[in-house]
């Protein structure tokens, strides 16, 4: 396997050009477009076009690591950091594949972030986005408990983190309900332990991305109406990740308790 390299230094030791030191690797479904958006707003961070690379996953990276650099073209000593943002990369081995590991190899230590959201909402907004992509079929009121495309293990957040946090310890928690409520706040609190200076202004981050308004916008001449979790679905979701959730707030060491109320947020 190769040597790990960090900023500056790619697959090739002799060759100095940038290569991601700041990763959003998830989790799906949790803000990360907002969130890579917002931070490609400062002058310090250059954040990839695509947002979504996902390199890390392959089996074969080795021979597209060349491609996956091409991304991050030098900005000059400004720029501190440059930011790729794939949520595929949050889950646990597979196949013979740990993202985590392939990471550390190839890019060394960058900084990681990692969004959560409340998993049943989570599992809501995963089913309606594979309807969009028609991998399933649509249906108004989702009724299925079912784990096609990990729909259901991509929310054992706690399993998830403590693997992640094996391979990278300093990897850095958020939560999607400080996307909802306190945008500036976390954008603080990111650049702080970016540790530079936070040049993105609190007007800059009222924007949306991936939202249920605009999906119900472009969609409206398609379906007669979003998808919607059914009650007794939200309820068994809700006992399903019970012991994830709490899982997750020891790791956290905060209080989860909300994402469990039988009311949607």
């Amino acid at each position: 396997m190769p040597k790990a390299h960090g900023l500056g230094k790619t697959h090739e030791p002799e060759m100095k050009v940038p290569v991601p030191n700041l990763l959003i690797v998830g989790s799906q479904k949790s803000g990360t477009t907002w969130l890579h958006n917002a931070l490609g707003f400062s002058k310090q961070i250059f954040a990839s076009q695509p947002k979504e690379l996902n390199t890390m996953n392959q089996p074969n990276i080795e021979s597209i690591f060349s491609s996956y650099i091409a991304h991050f073209p030098d900005q000059g000593p400004n720029v501190k950091y440059y930011l790729e943002s794939t949520p595929h990369y949050f889950q646990l081995p597979f196949s013979g594949t740990d993202i985590a590991r392939n990471i550390k190899t190839f890019l060394g230590h960058p900084k990681l972030l990692v969004l959560f959201r409340n998993p049943v909402e989570r599992y809501e907004s995963a089913y309606t986005h594979h309807i969009m992509k028609e991998r399933l079929p649509y249906t108004p009121v989702i009724s299925s408990f079912e784990n096609s495309n990990k729909m259901l293990e991509l929310g054992h957040y706690g399993r998830i983190l403590a693997h992640w946090r094996s391979v990278f310890p300093d990897i850095r928690a958020y939560l999607y309900d400080q996307v909802k409520n306190d945008r500036f706040g976390l954008i603080e609190d990111i650049m702080s332990y970016l540790d530079i200076e936070n040049d993105i202004r609190p007007e800059l981050l009222e924007f949306r991305t991936n939202d249920k308004v605009i999906k119900a916008k472009k969609l409206g001449s398609i379906w007669n109406t979003m998808p919607k979790l059914d009650g007794a679905l939200r309820l068994q979701l809700i006992e399903y990740y019970r012991p994830h959730v709490q899982e997750l707030a020891d790791m956290l060491q905060t209080d989860l308790s909300h994402w469990l109320s039988v009311d949607p947020a």
